[in-house]
């Protein structure tokens, strides 16, 4: 039984085994309806994705979606209650207080075309061991089209379920791969409001790293919310910016930037940055390129010094929004566990880091990306009896 908990910290290993299995239990379809509707409930078949190397599943996944009102303006605000049946995936332990967002795509046809996602607020959660997961009952408000004219058909097509754990986000894909349908049809008619436009650089932009973005005829004083999401609309994750300073002035102007996740959250490729103010919302096209490793090279503000010197150990060419581990190497190549230092490489795959020359033992410093031996570089280092070291020449190995 799934018993709803307030918020809690859980380890690592949990994380992963609410992402590959219950995220499974995320991902629903409906059948197409008999006429008019605003509800319906199917059983596709869904496959998932599983993070951290952990493999697929696929199996059948009943889910109910009840879509109000019946009958909205263009650009108007649809809520969406989803109810998802037992998962065909099931986990080995029994897991508490497990952070999870649910979120779900609904496809569009007739009156308007794309994709728009029902987004669950967050909520924590306990996994049974060797029971089918099923995840509670959600919420979420989404907005048609402000061009939509007529009845639109929406048909369930992707889950995503999400779980935050020591400060990361891992994801579960979930795509329907049979048995899929319409859920329901919201109809569209009267004028809406003057729809809000937005703007983004033309040019690919680096994850971790402010994006400008602007526009006009938004709502004067509303709290703009920027998100993610695939080309089409689909898959919108506010949790791909990690924080921004957008703003709507009295004239309905938007202003400010929003910050990309790091590299690891957000891959390259093509996509479309929304926001949303609440009672409008706009995209437009903006394409993520991070920097490409090359050849890593690393140096050292000087190479040698009496023990207890502080340097500064700098290194280029890196894959950006890495974790860098800096130690102190002694004449046997053995590393001095003391002098470690970690630090992570900038969206421009540079690193800056002090490093403490803590015996006379040290004879070299080495610097990998994620404890990977193929990033490993070293830097010859002497210790001397006083005075200052001279600067030393950047090393590639």
């Amino acid at each position: 039984m799934i018993r709803r908990r307030r918020p809690g910290v859980t380890g690592l290993l949990a994380a992963c085994f609410v992402l590959s299995l219950s995220c499974v239990g995320a991902t629903a379809q409906s059948a197409p309806p008999a006429g008019r509707q605003a509800a319906g409930t199917v059983t596709p078949t869904v496959h998932c994705t599983l993070p951290a190397g952990q493999g697929e599943a696929t199996g059948p996944q009943q889910m109910t979606v009840e879509l109000s009102p019946a009958v909205v303006a263009p650009g108007g605000k649809v809520h969406a209650k989803v109810t998802l049946g037992p998962s065909p995936a099931t986990s080995a332990l029994a897991l508490d207080d497990v952070p999870t967002i649910p979120s779900l795509d609904l496809a569009m046809s007739g009156g308007a075309t794309g994709t728009v996602t029902v987004r669950g607020a967050e909520f924590t959660m306990d996994i049974p061991a060797g029971t089918p997961i099923e995840l509670p009952p959600y919420e979420g408000d989404f907005l048609v089209p402000a061009d939509a004219s007529g009845d639109i058909s929406f048909a369930p097509v992707r889950t995503l379920t999400q779980t935050k754990v020591l400060g990361s986000v891992f994801e579960t894909p979930c795509d329907v791969v049979g048995g899929g349908g319409s859920i329901g049809t919201v109809t569209v008619e009267g004028t809406g409001s003057e729809p809000a436009t937005l703007t983004a650089p033309a040019d690919p932009v680096r994850p971790n790293t402010p994006v400008a973005l602007g526009g006009s005829g938004w709502t004067s004083g509303g709290a703009p919310v920027p998100s993610l999401c695939a080309v089409g609309g689909g898959g919108c994750d506010p949790l791909k910016f990690k924080g921004h300073t957008l703003t709507i002035d009295s004239y309905g102007t938007l202003h400010g930037t929003a910050t990309l996740a790091e590299a690891g959250a957000v891959p390259d490729g093509a996509y479309e940055v929304k926001v949303n103010d609440g009672t409008k919302e706009a995209t437009a096209p903006l394409t993520v390129k991070a920097v490409t490793a090359g050849d890593r090279e690393i140096s050292l503000s000087q190479n040698s010094g009496p023990v207890g010197s502080v340097i500064t150990v700098s290194g280029r060419n890196y894959n950006p929004d890495r974790w860098i581990n800096v130690i102190g190497l002694d004449a046997t190549g053995t590393g001095l566990d003391d002098s470690a230092v970690y630090v992570k490489s900038g969206s421009d795959g540079t690193f800056a880091v002090e490093f403490t020359v803590i015996s006379d033992a040290v004879v070299a410093v080495q610097a990998d990306e994620g404890n990977d031996p193929a990033t490993v570089r070293t830097a010859p280092f002497t210790v001397s009896t006083g005075g200052e070291g001279a600067a030393a020449p950047p090393t590639r190995s």
